[in-house]
């Protein structure tokens, strides 16, 4: 039997004090290790304004693309000809270093090459086409050389080929070029350090080609220049029958191989020819007389000949040949004073003495040149002006007055002059002139003192006037309304003329009408006697033409109405109807082709129960309606006479009286014309199904065969299509309409709703929301904010806004919207204040509700950063937590925010960053909020430090149990142990302190307990020991 022991007294007060600095030192230890767990502040770095600017740039830099690169490429290039036409086969030789172990498409060819093969060091490849050409794709780091043959067509000029080559973009390009003709001149671009080699067949360039994609080609046939003539001279006198002409040509010789140089025809007199001033011989050669130069540089040939003058057609005439030379000027000697004209024309310089005229000229490049003479006119004689004058005169008469405009035709028919003389009749105003060619500077009306005398009209010009000038002069004449006497029309006489003739015509104008009653020596004429531009003058139509041959000529008229004949005319009517709520509308176009005569009015019918709404078209004076029988008339009175082909557009409606009855389409139809014809078309403006009930005189069309102008009238589906083609019988179209109730659909939508939310330490939520927006009809957005929101800014479409609030709720505010289907920003910044962020505790958000249907909602939540935050509670979803924010990202999000002009208020995105997230938030009833606890610093170390010491009373009163010191009572024990399951409690749940700081506490402790215990039960067996072998 086994004694049990139980330490001594002072052993157990030993063992407490080991225990007690245990903890002791356990406390320190759990303690310095809290507070190196516990949360830091973030810190803070301030760097200068330009370093940070200069730190972004380089981020904002895009990197260099070095994943390959090209080296020397090697161009062989041979033209070659094929069926009917020419082309290039090209190899190109290139070597290709890939510098990352990755895939890399290296850009070889661009587009309009034909590749016939592709090689990488002898074994072939694929190529990958692309829109820009032919790309490779490798991932094996190294040098390649690859090997392209392609092939591409040549392009054919009138006088040149040229050819345009995709080749890679090498560093370093050599061009070798074979082309199967010899002695070609060949352009290369880009291309430097070109040589070229001809043989007999062929010819050889080489050139080095500089980066670049594409190389341009081109050659055609040398041209060999063996000289050139630039210059010549001639010194010319008049013999008896002939002029004597000395030339000197300047030559210059570019070859010895130059032979012969042709100067002159074999049918002139050549008396001397000279080379350098020595005797020339002279051969022919092709029917010229030719000089030979055998030695290179510039020569002067010297010439000698004569011409014969050819008298036999009045005066004298002499064509000289001459070699084409760029510069060729002559000096012409003749006898007397003579005016010399020259073939091909050219200025003429004149020394004139007693007894010869010295002309000199330089002559264009010809081989020929006429020369003519004659006696030259006396400087102080005076040649005088002679004309002839035809006046063309066309009257119309207004209330009170007659209008006139003459058209005067000068013909001057030898000498100039600057002035023209007209007669006019003494009770004649003159209103207008103007004349056909430059410098009229001035006109006067003078004399006519007393009603017998005629007036002097004189135009002025600035210059001498020759040929013919037309004149076109605006007068009118008064006269009395009250008087029946016939009314003499004012003519107007040229003075100073040596013959004139005349035409009167009379025009008919809405007014009146002129009709003759007198005339002396007057013929009449048809209309088509006029001229045309002088019919063309004239703006209204002419009634009687006469023409007169003598200066006395008269006519009296008398004023009288026109008369009114009705024009026959075409009417194409193309109509849509447009079936709406209560009425049907229509929109038609009358297209009116006038086939003889003119219209002055025009007349309409419509059904009566139509009302119509709006009736333009051209020079229309105004339009009224009028019932007539069972219809009603619409009469268009038009300001002029319409001839040709015109449009009068009509909008009319029709109310629908009984939904439930059928509807007979109103019909549009224009009185007196020939041949009347259209088409109709039917829409729906509403939810309506349209029937055809009854058609009478209608047939069917395709809507293809709709004119294009009516089917522009409509942006809805056309759904009945008709035409006819006679107005007698009336057509009729009657329709069934069956109406459907129209569903509701959203004419508003919020695309996408993003709230930013920043939560500071005084408690206060500012928020921006952010909504992009698509509108139709909605006038204002209404959102309902928080309870005690006040707005600090808002933009609409980046202009600033004022809200407006809802009645007497001071939580909803009116937001003005815009129309727009492509959709607009909305950005509406608020703030909440709440308490002041405090040891611990809560804080609870909410979104604001916005009336209109929201598709995506998302909100980031910023909250300070001295804070431990729990689990989030929240409505939405949560996508994104616990993360912060530095300052790049808070740069790219300012920059990705719409920046609105006006007053906007920035919120900034900075702390510890929540993001919700959710679909269709408006629609799901409720309203989206979170929740989330926090602890502050001060309040995370406190709990620590209650979760150190509530475990470590827990384990000192486990201890004191297991232990059972003679001092202590298990009563106190259970105190410690309760006290610490306290404190614990209060940590874990309000302090939200974590749990694995307990847990190390606890290892901690039981590692010591275990220790002591250990020690505690040796100690026991030693002192066990020690007894029984004592007491043996």
């Amino acid at each position: 039997m086994i004694a049990t022991h139980h330490p001594s007294k002072p052993a157990l007060e030993q063992i407490l004090r080991y225990l007690i600095l245990s903890i002791g030192f356990i406390v320190i230890l759990v303690s310095q290790l809290a507070l190196a767990t516990s949360p830091k502040p973030q810190g803070r770095v301030e760097v200068p304004l330009s370093t940070y600017e200069q730190l972004i740039k380089q981020g904002q830099q895009p990197p260099l693309s070095t994943s390959y690169a090209l080296g020397r490429s090697e161009l062989e290039v041979q033209v070659r000809n094929g069926n009917n036409h020419q082309y290039a086969t090209i190899v190109a030789e290139v070597d290709i270093d890939i510098l990352e172990p990755r895939w890399t498409s290296v850009p070889l060819l661009g587009i309009g090459a034909t590749i016939t093969r592709a090689e990488k060091n002898g074994q072939p490849i694929q190529l990958v086409p692309t829109l820009n050409g032919h790309h490779w794709l490798s991932q094996e780091q190294g040098t390649h050389h690859l090997s392209l043959h392609y092939q591409v067509s040549l392009q054919q000029g009138a006088q040149s080929n040229f050819i345009t080559l995709p080749i890679p973009e090498a560093a370093v390009n050599r061009l070798r070029l074979t082309v199967p003709e010899p002695n070609l001149d060949i352009a290369i671009t880009p291309a430097t350090a070109m040589q070229s080699q001809s043989t007999s067949t062929t010819t050889h360039v080489s050139a080095d080609i500089p980066t670049s994609s594409q190389l341009a080609i081109s050659w055609r046939s040398a041209q060999q220049v063996h000289y050139s003539m630039s210059r010549a001279h001639y010194q010319g006198k008049v013999l008896d029958d002939a002029i004597e002409w000395q030339g000197m040509l300047d030559v210059e010789v570019f070859h010895a191989k130059a032979g012969v140089v042709p100067i002159l025809p074999n049918h002139v007199t050549l008396t001397e020819v000279l080379v350098d001033n020595k005797p020339a011989s002279v051969r022919i050669e092709e029917g010229f007389f030719a000089v030979p130069l055998v030695t290179e540089g510039k020569h002067q040939i010297q010439v000698k000949y004569q011409i014969p003058i050819q008298r036999d057609q009045g005066q004298p005439v002499a064509i000289t040949p001459i070699p084409k030379v760029p510069m060729s000027s002559f000096s012409l000697s003749l006898p007397g004073k003579k005016a010399l004209q020259v073939e091909p024309r050219t200025a003429i310089e004149y020394e004139q003495s007693d007894n010869q005229t010295q002309a000199k000229m330089f002559i264009p490049m010809t081989d020929r040149v006429s020369l003519s003479w004659q006696e030259a006119v006396p400087e102080d004689v005076t040649v005088e002006a002679r004309a002839n004058a035809a006046i063309y005169h066309g009257f119309y008469a207004e209330e009170g007055v007659v209008h006139a405009k003459a058209v005067v035709h000068y013909d001057i028919t030898r000498g100039e002059t600057s002035s023209f003389i007209l007669s006019v009749p003494s009770d004649v105003q003159v209103n207008k002139l103007n004349a056909s060619v430059d410098g009229l500077s001035d006109w006067v009306v003078a004399g006519g003192e007393t009603p017998q005398d005629h007036k002097t009209l004189t135009l002025f010009f600035n210059r001498k006037i020759t040929g013919k000038v037309q004149i076109h002069i605006d007068y009118e004449k008064l006269f009395s309304t009250e008087e029946k006497q016939p009314l003499p029309l004012p003519l107007l006489q040229a003075d100073n003329v040596h013959r004139q003739r005349g035409m009167i015509a009379l025009l008919a104008s809405n007014e009146l009408s002129l009709k003759p009653e007198q005339t002396e020596h007057l013929s009449k004429v048809g209309e088509n006697q006029l001229p045309a531009d002088v019919r063309n003058a004239f703006a209204h139509g002419v009634a009687h033409t006469y023409k007169y041959s003598q200066t006395d000529a008269r006519i009296s008229v008398v004023t009288m109405a026109p008369e009114r004949k009705q024009g026959k005319f075409d009417a194409q009517i193309h109509t849509l109807i447009s079936i709406g709520e209560v009425a049907i509308k229509g929109t038609s176009t009358v297209k009116v082709a006038v086939k003889s005569g003119a219209l002055a009015e025009l007349v309409m019918t419509l059904p009566n129960d139509v009302s119509l709404l709006s009736l333009s078209g051209p020079s229309i004076r105004n339009h009224k309606t009028a019932p007539h029988q069972d219809r009603q008339q619409v009469h268009v009175e038009f300001t002029q006479e319409m001839a040709g082909q015109f449009n009068i557009d009509l909008q009319y409606e029709q109310l629908i009286q009984d939904q439930s009855k059928p509807v007979t389409v109103p019909r549009l139809n224009v009185q007196d014309a020939q041949v009347e014809h259209g088409k109709v078309a039917i829409e729906a403006l509403t939810a309506v199904e349209v029937q055809a009930l009854e058609t009478q005189q209608l047939s069917t069309v395709d809507i293809n065969e709709l004119p294009q102008q009516l089917i522009l009238k409509t942006t809805n589906p056309i759904l009945l299509a008709y035409k006819y083609l006679h107005a007698e019988p009336p057509y009729s179209l009657i329709l069934k309409i069956t109406r459907h109730q129209e569903m509701d659909v959203q004419n508003a939508v919020i695309d996408q709703a993003h709230y930013h939310t920043l939560v500071t330490n005084d408690g206060l939520r500012v928020t921006r929301a952010q909504l992009n927006i698509r509108n139709s009809r909605r006038q204002f957005l209404r959102m309902t904010l928080p309870e005690g929101a006040s707005v600090w800014s808002l933009t609409v479409n980046h202009r600033a806004e004022k809200p407006a609030i809802a009645g007497n709720d001071a939580n909803t505010v009116l937001v003005k919207l815009i129309n727009s289907h492509q959709g607009f920003p909305i950005e509406l910044v608020y703030a909440v204040p709440s308490k002041k962020m405090a040891f611990r505790g809560n804080i609870n958000a909410s979104l604001p509700m916005p009336d209109m249907l929201a598709g995506k909602t998302l909100w980031d939540i910023y909250l300070p950063y001295q804070y431990e935050y729990g689990k989030l509670d929240s409505s939405m979803n949560e996508s994104q937590s616990l993360t912060t924010t530095n300052p790049q990202q808070k740069m790219q999000a300012a920059r990705s925010l719409p920046q609105a002009p006006g007053f906007p208020i920035a919120v900034p995105s900075q702390g510890v960053h929540f993001q919700l997230e959710q679909l269709y938030a408006s629609e799901s009833g409720e309203v989206p909020t979170f929740s989330i606890s926090y602890t502050s610093e001060e309040g995370v170390t406190f709990g620590s430090l209650l979760t150190i010491v509530g475990t470590l009373l827990l384990w000192l009163g486990l201890s004191v149990l297991l232990l059972r010191p003679a001092r202590v009572s298990a009563t106190m024990a259970a105190g410690l142990m309760a006290t610490g399951a306290i404190a614990t409690a209060v940590a874990f749940s309000y302090l939200a302190s974590p749990t694995s700081l307990a847990s190390l506490t606890s290892i901690i402790c039981l590692a010591v307990l275990a220790g002591i215990m250990i020690v505690t039960k040796v100690r026991g067996l030693r002192s066990q020991r020690s007894n029984n072998s004592e007491s043996a």
